[in-house]
């Protein structure tokens, strides 16, 4: 064999041993995946805390509705817009529909009910 062709071979050899590792990756990683589902029996609670107070949100919690007094919308206590309020400004609820009572509406971009 001449030296080019040895070349054009070690050219594929590297193109086919890296084909071949990559599907090995492909491969162990959906072993591991599958592993990871069967050997994790017991499923844990997810707990988020507020991300501007240490404390835990909870949506039973009194006053989870927010709103400003020189606004027009109320938010859940856990939407982002509620670090947008000033402190002083602040008006707190206990249900929505107080505060829809009170001439509020929701903020089409806070999640809830």
């Amino acid at each position: 064999m001449s030296l080019q062709e040895n070349t054009k071979n070690i050219k594929y050899f590297k193109e086919y041993l890296n084909l071949a590792l990559l599907g090995g990756v492909v491969v162990l990683s959906f072993i591991l995946g599958c592993l990871s589902v069967i050997l994790n029996i017991e499923n844990y609670p997810v707990v988020i805390r507020s991300a501007f107070k240490s404390e835990l949100v909870s949506k039973n919690d009194d006053k989870n509705i927010v709103a400003s007094r020189n606004g027009s919308k109320y938010y859940y206590s856990w939407c982002s817009g509620v670090s947008r309020l000033s402190e002083k400004n602040k008006v707190f609820f206990n249900t929505a529909k107080e505060a829809i009572d009170s001439g509020y509406e929701k903020a089409k971009n806070c999640p809830g009910e």
